[in-house]
């Protein structure tokens, strides 16, 4: 069975490259990716992913605030800071 995986990046060109790199290993799915906070906490709730790709930055909010909160729903998700800055 497939790891779940969403991508929470507002750079385009990056949630592909990520896609493609995760999907690489046939353990691993990407089930959702977006551009922003309010998108990062519905998409959680509605696909629990097992482990999330964030961004530090996502279109002038924090992906440091989107991950306490998806770690205070869900304390066992793995959450993976990518960013390029």
């Amino acid at each position: 069975m497939a790891i779940n995986v969403m991508i929470v990046e507002d750079e385009p060109h990056i949630r592909l490259i990520l896609r493609n790199v995760i999907e690489k290993n046939e353990n691993f799915k990407v089930v959702y990716e977006c551009d922003n906070m309010t998108d990062g906490l519905l998409g959680f709730n509605e696909h629990k992913p097992e482990v999330v790709f964030m961004d530090i930055e996502i279109n002038n909010s924090s992906g440091i605030d989107c991950a306490k909160v998806i770690s205070q729903v869900a304390s066992d998700t793995k959450i993976i800071f990518a960013t390029a800055h």
